[in-house]
């Protein structure tokens, strides 16, 4: 039996709450959110990562014995059906999932590379051009926005696969979704890597095993200034330790999103290519953060 998605609202009392409102002693009396479903659901104070000495914060889950309704938002299959629905195409774009007729979708993760290749082609045009308002006209705008479109597809199918309540319950999940690079197939656990396999991720890349984009679960640590013009902060996120080695994700902001604020403690689902590097007993996974819709709040 599926378990679904961990949540952070519940039905109570004829309102809809959120999780910080609610305790362990609201267990018995809360419900799903979804009007749909209002199926038995409890509060959860959350647990510690080992793999990464993090913590998850507390969620609402299903109570023991109890299931969501098919189309429940917060079921497994609920939640990508209308993900899928609402990732929509960008004035005649194909979107980056591929309906098929067994009612599973196909993730399309060409379409990402593709995307960036024709906006680094546009920002190379405007830098040589004399214009004196860069990164205008109708086909940027059209680029940057279904580049948009796309990394906020990928990450969030990431960040549904990130808020299944048991591993054994992903099985669901791929099942729905099958993800495709240059017309090969990409399992799941080549594209998702949590707390407890960035170490599986480094070694990859050091096997020339990673052409892809991936997704990834960190948890920010510290955000760094460096020299580096194009991308002049890096957030530090909390380390795998495996074998005396420490795997660190590094998160490098474009200097376009100064806006982006990731704050210590959270966890975050990033999307994108990822490179490595190796010093002593620290070895870093590297993400070139140039789209904001590339992070989302888990």
């Amino acid at each position: 039996m599926a378990k679904g998605l961990k949540m952070t609202r519940a039905f109570k009392g004829g309102h809809l709450l959120e999780i910080e409102n609610l305790s362990k002693d609201d267990n018995g009396r809360i419900f799903c959110e979804d009007s749909k479903c209002r199926t038995h659901i409890e509060y959860n104070s959350g647990y510690p990562i080992k793999a990464t000495n993090t913590v998850v914060a507390p969620y609402l889950k299903l109570a023991k014995g109890r299931e969501h309704s098919d189309n429940c938002k917060n079921s497994i299959s609920g939640a990508v059906k209308i993900f899928v629905s609402e990732s929509s195409d960008i004035e005649d774009v194909p979107n980056i999932f591929e309906s098929k007729a067994d009612g599973t979708f196909i993730l399309r993760l060409n379409l990402l590379d593709q995307s960036k290749s024709d906006l680094d082609k546009l920002v190379d045009k405007n830098s040589n051009s004399d214009s004196v308002e860069p990164k205008v006209g109708k086909d940027y705008v059209k680029t940057e926005k279904r580049l948009s479109s796309y990394c906020k597809s990928a990450t969030g199918i990431a960040r549904i696969r990130s808020l299944i309540q048991e591993s054994s319950d992903a099985k669901e999940l791929e099942a729905l979704i099958k993800i495709e690079f240059k017309n090969q197939q990409v399992e799941w656990k080549d594209f998702f890597y949590d707390d407890a396999r960035y170490h599986v991720l480094h070694n990859r890349i050091a096997r020339g095993k990673i052409e892809h984009p991936v997704a990834i679960r960190v948890t920010a640590k510290q955000t760094r200034t460096s020299t580096n013009t194009t991308h002049p902060v890096s957030t530090q996120c909390y380390s795998e330790t495996k074998d005396g080695i420490n795997y660190i994700p590094w998160l490098n902001i474009h200097r376009d999103l100064e806006d982006i604020e990731l704050t210590s403690g959270n966890a975050y689902i990033v999307l994108g290519h990822v490179t490595s590097s190796h010093k002593g007993q620290f070895k870093g996974l590297n993400f070139k953060i140039g789209n904001k819709k590339q992070i989302a709040r888990e």
